[in-house]
């Protein structure tokens, strides 16, 4: 069984200048091809023959949209197997403006996860909490006493 990024729940703002898209690319191409071990999920080959930033996110399973400049403003995800995702924003981290996030529900096979990425001083921090914590602050979920 797999676990996968549910597509409903991603919650993205992101920056990343046109400037940069080229630097990436390159970057995360070499630093994704220099890794020993890639998840299963991950089509080594399309990787490789990537000949631009969209097509190597593709091939990472998340799709960069754009604005009208040629920013990075959102990624969405293909919806199907996480598979490199702490990677692939480690990797980029040092190109995301200051204040870029992330976050995601994971589903599947045993997974009760939300995965956020906040992007500051060109790193990433990873936060993972389990979804019922969240569930406790739907105003629904309260009773109230009345005295």
């Amino acid at each position: 069984m797999s676990v996968n990024i549910d597509n409903k729940t991603i919650k993205t703002e992101i920056f990343i200048a046109k400037l940069n898209i080229d630097k990436i690319f390159n970057y995360l191409k070499q630093k994704v091809l220099s890794q020993s071990e890639l998840s299963g999920w991950i089509d080594i080959s399309k990787i490789k023959s990537s000949m631009s930033y969209v097509e190597l996110m593709t091939a990472m399973r998340w799709m960069p949209q754009f604005d009208k400049d040629g920013n990075i403003i959102v990624l969405l995800h293909d919806g199907f197997n996480v598979a490199e995702e702490e990677l692939l924003f480690r990797t980029i981290a040092p190109f995301v403006k200051d204040g870029s996030f992330v976050e995601y529900e994971r589903e599947g096979y045993s997974s009760d996860l939300k995965v956020r990425f906040d992007f500051t001083d060109k790193k990433v921090n990873i936060t993972t909490w389990k979804k019922q914590y969240d569930e406790l602050l739907d105003e629904d979920k309260f009773i109230v006493i009345q005295e």
